[in-house]
């Protein structure tokens, strides 16, 4: 102790001294709001809300029209790497894009729905390459056709540069499943965030 301090002085740093259960006492206080904060953002908060820290939150409803969504959207994604039928295809995609409508219903956040209906965009496209090639076995994809939109879009260029000449149907289907499974990874990552 100081001899230059006064008696109130040193009884009060006497008493800092002495007061070690505080220290864990704040300890224990740290831990048990650490506890309950993660306890709230692993089950959620009252009224449905999702919280996240800054990201956007969701409702209850919210949350489980995005998680259908996304899971029928990774059923097209699943049936385009495996192969399937045209038939099946456009059904999956009827589903997919019912439960993505669904989302825009229900006012997830525009980040979501963003993501979501440029990714369903993507496979309806592919599916109007695949229509075309279907109806249309012996031409190409081109501008004189209509297709000029699709192949400016996914940036299609016919194999030999011509313009004119188009681009072969099933080239035009890989690459927009190559666009659409990079936006459906884009999807994943979004749809974990929130």
């Amino acid at each position: 102790m100081n001899t230059q301090e006064g008696p109130a002085e040193q009884a009060r740093a006497v008493g800092r001294r002495n007061r070690p259960w505080l220290l864990g006492l704040g300890a224990v206080v740290l831990v048990a709001v650490t506890v309950l904060v993660t306890t709230l953002a692993i089950r959620g908060l009252p009224n449905g809300i999702v919280s996240h820290g800054d990201v956007p939150t969701l409702t209850a409803v919210q949350r489980s029209a995005l998680d259908n969504a996304v899971a029928a959207i990774g059923k097209v994604n699943a049936a385009v790497e495996v192969g399937v039928n045209f038939p099946t295809y456009g059904q999956l995609l009827i589903d997919a894009k019912a439960a993505t409508n669904h989302v825009v219903e229900v006012g997830a956040t525009p980040a979501i729905t963003n993501i979501l209906q440029e990714t369903i965009q993507n496979y309806v496209d592919a599916a109007k390459a695949w229509q075309s090639k279907v109806q249309y076995p012996n031409l190409k994809l081109a501008s004189v056709y209509g297709d000029a939109a699709l192949l400016q879009k996914y940036g299609l260029i016919p194999s030999n540069g011509k313009k004119d000449d188009g681009v072969d149907p099933d080239t035009a289907m890989q690459k927009i499943w190559g666009v659409a499974g990079s936006h459906y990874r884009q999807l994943l990552a979004a749809q974990s965030g929130v």
